[in-house]
């Protein structure tokens, strides 16, 4: 009985054979599929498992019920013990690319010692008077930035001697952008510098200075105009230290603002009123007057200060915008006469440029210069008389075609106006036409500078050939020649008009020869 009691008990507890083939439930369903996937993950996942342990795990009594099997040579299975596969950090591979590209382009790599030094006391001597960006102790210390090194060697290397120069600058270059587009210098300031001092690069940089200068030469409007901002210039007080450096950057900014004006009115395209004229040779005068002591081209005895290269650039500014002021109440398609005030400040910035060139310093000028020799180089070549000779108009314009001859090598905007001087030379040696005194809109121009010659130039007749031409001045003779009419018509603007590309580097530019063959085939 406790035998059939225990069997029956157990009977009893036996499940119904339709119970057994019920449907399972869908939640136990979920729960073995649930297990199933945790059992594949485990097996196909985990480095720690083989094939072999998977195989035992899925083929376990315990695990019969999966209906599913990973062969030891799938895809989806490996020995962890004969296969290493390693954790990669997702941002490893744009790390490995950055310094992949800093490798190959050599970026981050300074030049070797002796020539890095060599470049940042080039920079800070000769290019930051007039581009006062850094100070010297952000490149003195051995760990400073690598991107504001790279564009103070940039800088450097426009200023070398070398004709081949060219091209490290252009690998400067390439190293300063390749940093920029990586972001390699985490300080927003530094770069910000770097960016600033880039503009000595770009033949149409923005920096405001070079933008007046090419609104008057390109005759565009300017790029940055007094309204779309509200900051102040720069005072003295901006400056770690008031020495002569700064008083020259800061006078720049004052004659170059007046060559800006100038430049913006003629955009204009309407009669300039002679109090608008007026007001910018009073403005000239002014400035000449206030200059400080120690930046005056001669002292209080007239004697010549010791020469500083940025002090005579300074002053070409100054006399590029007195020859300037022909351009404006003219009328672009007739020729007019040229004031003798313009051909005494020609004659004044033939000088500083010989200056220069004695000196070997024209390697430190910049794109722009070929503008301003432009500027000077037109009233030597229409003005007729009265100089003594020929001889000193010559001597003139080999002062000047010598600075564009130097400069060639490194802007082409430079072998541009060499051509461009050339040709009017030649037409002006052809010229059979007549001349014609008819000149009563620019008589109003010409007696201002006549009246204010003297306190434009007040400097000793010793500085130029020109300086003597004061006297027919004050005689009341303000015109240096009559006005050539010429066939067809070549006015200031067509001399002194640049094509947007003038100062494009590394362009090729046809040589002289192939100018004359051009000449030729424009009056056939």
């Amino acid at each position: 009985m406790p035998a059939s009691r225990r069997n029956g008990v157990r009977n009893s507890r036996k499940p119904p054979r339709d119970f057994a083939t019920r449907p399972t439930p869908e939640h136990a369903r979920d729960y073995r599929s649930s297990s199933v996937q945790k059992a594949n993950d485990q097996c196909v996942l985990s480095p720690a498992q083989s094939s072999d342990a998977a195989a035992d795990a899925i083929g376990s009594p315990s695990n019969r019920h999966i209906d599913g099997f990973i062969s030891p040579v799938s895809v989806l299975s490996y020995d962890a013990a004969s296969v290493q596969t390693p954790r990669v950090a997702i941002c490893q591979p744009s790390l490995n690319i950055q310094d992949e590209i800093l490798r190959i382009t050599q970026a981050s790599t300074l030049p070797r010692p002796s020539l890095l030094q060599a470049l940042k006391e080039s920079f800070s001597e000769h290019m930051s008077p007039l581009y006062p960006i850094i100070d010297p102790s952000d490149i003195a210390k051995p760990d400073s930035s690598v991107l504001l090194q790279q564009a103070v060697c940039l800088a450097g290397s426009l200023l070398r001697h070398d004709q081949t120069s060219m091209g490290f600058a252009s690998s400067q270059y390439e190293k300063v952008k390749t940093l920029i587009y990586l972001n390699h210098e985490p300080e927003n300031i530094v770069v910000l510098k770097t960016l600033c001092i880039m503009i000595c690069w770009s033949p149409s940089s923005t920096d405001l200075n070079t933008d007046k200068i090419m609104t008057a030469c390109w005759g565009r409007p300017p790029a940055l105009r007094v309204d779309d901002y509200d900051i102040d210039s720069p005072s003295i007080c901006d400056f770690p230290a008031h020495n002569m450096s700064a008083t020259i950057f800061l006078e720049c900014r004052k004659v170059i603002d007046i060559i800006g004006t100038i430049g913006e009115l003629n955009l204009q395209k309407r009669v300039i009123l002679p109090d608008e004229v007026s007001t910018i040779i009073t403005t000239l005068c002014n400035w000449q007057r206030d200059l400080p002591d120690e930046v005056r081209l001669f002292d209080a005895n007239g004697l010549r200060q010791p020469f500083y290269r940025p002090l005579s650039e300074l002053h070409i500014y100054y006399f590029v915008a007195i020859i300037l002021l022909q351009t404006l109440g003219q009328n672009p398609k007739a020729p007019w006469p040229f004031a003798t005030p313009a051909l005494i400040a020609s004659s004044c910035i033939a000088s500083l440029y010989e200056e220069i060139n004695s000196r070997e310093q024209t390697a430190y000028l910049l794109h722009y210069h070929g503008f301003l020799c432009m500027a000077a180089a037109v009233p030597l070549i229409y003005s007729i008389q009265p100089l003594e000779n020929e001889t000193q108009r010559y001597d003139m314009m080999d002062s000047i075609t010598s600075i564009l001859h130097s400069l060639k090598f490194k802007y082409g905007g430079a072998e541009f106006v060499l051509r461009k001087i050339h040709r009017l030379r030649s037409d002006i040696e052809r010229f059979e036409g007549p001349m014609s005194n008819d000149v009563p809109s620019f008589f109003t121009l010409a007696q201002g500078l006549g009246t204010n010659a003297n306190q434009l130039f007040p400097f000793p007749s010793s500085f130029s050939m020109g300086m003597d031409l004061l006297e027919f001045v004050d005689s009341g003779n303000i015109y240096c020649s009559e006005a050539l009419v010429m066939e067809p018509n070549v006015t200031l603007f067509d001399m002194l008009g640049m094509d947007l590309g003038a100062f494009d580097i590394f362009e090729p530019h046809p040589t002289l020869e192939s100018l004359d063959c051009e000449q030729g085939m424009d009056r056939t």
